[in-house]
């Protein structure tokens, strides 16, 4: 009995569902709850927006770990001039050695030439705009990061371009792999108008340039800045020093904790 009663009732229980469903369909909806929900949405999106903006800037200012500029005194400044004509011996040294050997380049020393160019060569004052300061060169794991940093009108950032290398037979090859702004990555393209305003500055003198900074400049020229950073830059894998009795080519290349380490081979 208790099975039938329960199924007879099924149905009528059914209709009176939908039926109360449709009457509150039919109803209107509160205009103060309308109003209350809009005006939470808009508060919730601005709240969203406000906290996106905001760690956006941060992050645009946030100054990477491994930015560390390097400052050149002038107690310094005798024994950085001396250091580059003294790697620049040590290189030519295991050219002709006629053996494998591996070369090893701190990223430290590189920077310190960067920042005391203006003793080294006295036309390279006016590589970089006044808006450009501090440079600094990263070498690790197996990248090569070239930072500056940016004050252009009120935006104050760290601006880096990060490098890896392929190395072939034929060619060594240079890549851009990411620009970014404090933490943030930014679209590549937006180095192509700096880049050709480097490059076409009166003062950039190849002439005064040393190798290989004068091949890559030349490389850079003979090619659209926008093709070079979407292709990269490739040297020949083939190379006598001035100095140098023997011709050389790069086995492998690799970076790791502050050096760059090449192996070169005689060919």
């Amino acid at each position: 009995m208790w099975t039938a009663k329960k199924q007879s009732n099924a149905p009528e229980s059914a209709i009176l569902l939908h039926t109360t469903w449709q009457k509150n369909m039919k109803q209107e909806p509160n205009p103060k709850y309308l109003r209350r929900t809009l005006k939470r949405t808009a508060v919730i999106s601005g709240m969203l927006v406000l906290i996106s903006t905001t760690l956006g800037w941060l992050a645009f200012q946030r100054i990477p770990s491994w930015y560390q500029p390097v400052h050149v005194n002038q107690n310094e400044l005798t024994e950085v001039r001396n250091s580059l004509p003294n790697t620049y011996q040590k290189l030519n040294d295991l050219v002709n050695s006629g053996k494998e050997k591996e070369f090893i380049l701190p990223a430290r020393r590189v920077t310190q030439w960067i920042v005391a160019r203006g003793e080294l060569w006295p036309d390279s004052r006016a590589w970089l705009p006044d808006w450009l300061r501090d440079p600094v060169v990263v070498f690790d794991r197996n990248e090569c990061i070239i930072a500056v940093r940016l004050d252009y009108h009120g935006w104050q950032t760290i601006l880096s371009i990060h490098l890896v290398s392929r190395v072939s037979q034929e060619a060594v090859t240079l890549n851009v792999v990411g620009v970014n702004a404090g933490i943030i990555p930014i679209p590549t393209s937006l180095l192509v108008e700096p880049l050709e305003r480097l490059l076409n500055n009166p003062s950039l003198d190849i002439e005064t340039l040393p190798d290989p900074m004068a091949k890559v400049i030349t490389e850079l020229r003979s090619t659209t800045t926008s093709q070079a950073i979407a292709q990269g830059i490739s040297l020949p894998n083939h190379f006598r020093l001035p100095k140098g009795r023997r011709i050389v080519s790069i086995k492998t290349m690799w970076s790791d904790k502050g050096n760059l380490h090449i192996l070169l081979k005689p060919m």
